[in-house]
């Protein structure tokens, strides 16, 4: 109980100080594609692909709270800083394109996109169509949380989908 009291302590004041606290990633095991974001307002994460961008539409830039610059992590391990033009973000190319999502139509029967983290909103705004170009678009809505939160997600798909 003392260790919990002191790590609330030692958080606050890193929140305090200006400083970011970092939880760990949640198991996503068995998405083939995962993301992670510090989110203060809201997003939506783009994939195409092997590439994913941000269309950021509130607030902070993600990874940028109170003097933050969290890295996007795409599949555990691949750190993405995203550059902006305005409220568009560079794009990222996943390094395992095993783990790009083929050019063709879904739905949410035949793709999964389940949240691990994160304190506010999260769903899928579109699943890859024709008429969005075979785009996924998940939203991550954190406005009616108090501050930035992790949020991660992963994605996996039938690969004999019509």
């Amino acid at each position: 109980m003392k260790r919990v009291a002191l790590l609330s302590v030692l958080a606050s004041f890193a929140l305090l100080a200006g400083g970011c606290v970092c939880d760990n990633a949640s198991d996503l095991s068995n998405s083939r594609l995962r993301v992670r974001a510090f989110i203060d307002g809201s997003d939506v994460v783009k994939i195409r692909g092997d590439q994913i961008w941000i269309a950021h539409k509130s607030f902070e830039f993600p990874g940028r709270w109170q003097g933050c610059n969290e890295p996007i992590i795409v599949n555990g391990t691949e750190k993405w800083y995203p550059v902006w033009d305005g409220n568009v973000s560079d794009r990222f190319t996943v390094e395992d394109k095993d783990r790009a999502i083929p050019k063709k139509a879904f739905t949410k029967e035949t793709m999964n996109v389940a949240a691990k983290t994160g304190l506010g909103n999260f769903y899928v705004s579109e699943y890859p169509s024709a008429d969005n170009d075979y785009t996924l678009s998940v939203t991550l809505d954190d406005l009616g949380a108090e501050g930035a939160s992790w949020y991660e997600f992963g994605v996996s798909w039938d690969d004999d989908a019509e």
